[in-house]
């Protein structure tokens, strides 16, 4: 990634140019960092003509809002991701990733029968298991991908977010609202995928709202998606203008599925690729897990108490080198000074969590793959860098941090742990040199073949 290069080279300030957007300033010093989203987050907002791209696919929710609309929504957003809500959730994260690891299942030993490998495009198998995952949890839609599912709100969604980035069509015709009379397929086609997502996701709210009102959700039967847990939350706020409206509410279900899935298909697609390279940690790893789980799911409890600290280290370590989200931005409103430099108001300021991430100066061998940098020497968990506390951001830090990073930890160790202890997956021979590249995640470029072979299950006897 040139972030990571550029600090080598330039420093923790490092000002370059896009095209015809002007000017940007990369910062990468930590202190700095910590004060721009952690001491000092209002003086540094987002920069509302960067958040059009975001409003231009998921609407005005949670990652775009600012000020007073950010905190209220804040404040019922996180209903939906406290501990309690997320462990009722957990079940699907079980039920989706066993699914997929069947799935593998038969394939490979179809494929053995026939005497040939199985080799699987990782990244699309890690977002379709991730984009069912997330469709359910958020609204109770099942997008079932990995069943091989071909339907219509599947392809809108994958038109709008091909693995690892986003359509920038939707963005432009946003953006350039002329150009939708050009009757190009291309934007055909995108304009109809945006509706019929926006279309699916606000019926089903319309719907969940008028059932509450009705006092009849869903036959009797309620639901514990994110989507009625906001529900709840809104309806037990002393203040009625504290509650969403349904257009909030669908665009923060859309957020969540813009958001929470191709964050995690991503990390796992690394987390495979770095285990195939380096075969010593995969062992230790699937020795550890399987010692207790006999191939097994982790329980919700399991994952809570950390009774797996190299599972955790492994996606520790994962997300230290590539973080899916490599960047985030910022906009001064104050003519300010960051590393010694002037920078004027109105600039656009990029902090890098990836190249936070490899700083020589906060990590030891900071290019290398070594989960063992994360356990203490009485085996528990590193909880931070002992050089500095905020060397380690993926999830971002301070009021704008990452709302679902407790959800997005328990589906990437869930799913890790029960794939670990089935499938081998190993680069495959055909696979061409595998690079980051960087859109909306950073992820794997070009697709990551492996090839999957089966692991020996335990007998009932150990």
């Amino acid at each position: 990634m040139y972030f990571g290069r550029w600090l080598q080279e330039f420093g923790d300030v490092c000002c370059y140019r896009v095209m015809i957007f002007g000017h940007r300033v990369m910062i990468s010093g930590v202190d700095d960092m910590k004060r721009i989203l952690i001491s000092q987050p209002k003086k540094y907002p987002k920069p509302q003509g960067e958040m059009k791209f975001v409003r231009a696919l998921a609407g005005d929710g949670l990652v775009s809002a600012e000020g007073a609309r950010h905190t209220r929504q804040r404040k019922i957003v996180s209903e939906a991701f406290h501990f309690e809500a997320v462990k009722k959730l957990y079940p699907i994260f079980v039920e989706e990733t066993e699914a997929l690891v069947q799935t593998w299942v038969k394939v490979c030993s179809a494929d053995s029968r026939d005497g040939k490998p199985t080799v699987l495009d990782i990244g699309q198998q890690m977002s379709y298991v991730t984009l069912d995952i997330i469709g359910l949890t958020a609204f109770g839609f099942a997008f079932n991908c990995v069943k091989g599912s071909t339907s219509e709100v599947r392809r809108a969604y994958m038109d709008i977010m091909p693995m690892g980035g986003l359509n920038l069509i939707p963005v432009l015709l946003k953006t350039f609202p002329v150009l939708s009379l050009l009757p190009l397929p291309a934007f055909v086609r995108a304009e109809q995928a945006q509706a019929t997502l926006r279309n699916l996701v606000r019926r089903i709210v319309d719907a969940r709202v008028l059932a509450r009102h009705d006092d009849d959700e869903d036959d009797g039967q309620p639901k514990n998606d994110l989507l009625n847990v906001m529900l709840r939350a809104g309806a037990a706020a002393p203040d009625s203008k504290a509650k969403l409206s349904n257009e909030e509410l669908a665009n923060n279900v859309r957020t969540f599925l813009l958001a929470g899935h191709e964050t995690t298909s991503t990390a796992l697609s690394w987390t495979h690729y770095l285990l195939a390279l380096n075969p010593h940690v995969r062992t230790k790893l699937r020795q550890q897990v399987r010692e207790k789980l006999k191939g097994r799911a982790p329980s919700f409890e399991q994952l809570s108490r950390n009774e797996f600290p190299y599972l955790m280290a492994v996606c520790k370590e994962v997300m230290r080198l590539y973080p899916p989200v490599p960047l985030t931005i910022r906009v001064t409103t104050t003519d300010d000074e960051f590393g010694g430099f002037k920078v004027p108001r109105d600039t656009i300021l990029i902090l890098s969590p990836g190249a936070l991430g490899r700083r020589p100066d906060l990590w030891d061998k900071p290019n290398d793959f070594i989960p063992e940098r994360w356990i203490n020497p009485d085996g528990s968990i590193v909880q931070t860098n002992e050089k500095h506390p905020f060397a380690w951001m993926p999830f971002l830090a301070g009021e704008r941090a990452c709302i679902g990073r407790g959800f997005a930890e328990k589906e990437y160790m869930c799913l890790l742990a029960v794939i670990i202890q089935h499938v081998d997956l190993d680069i495959a021979p055909e696979c061409p040199p595998i690079r980051s590249k960087s859109a909306v995640t950073q992820y794997p470029f070009p697709k990551l073949l492996m090839t999957a072979k089966l692991v020996q299950q335990p007998t009932a006897a150990g």
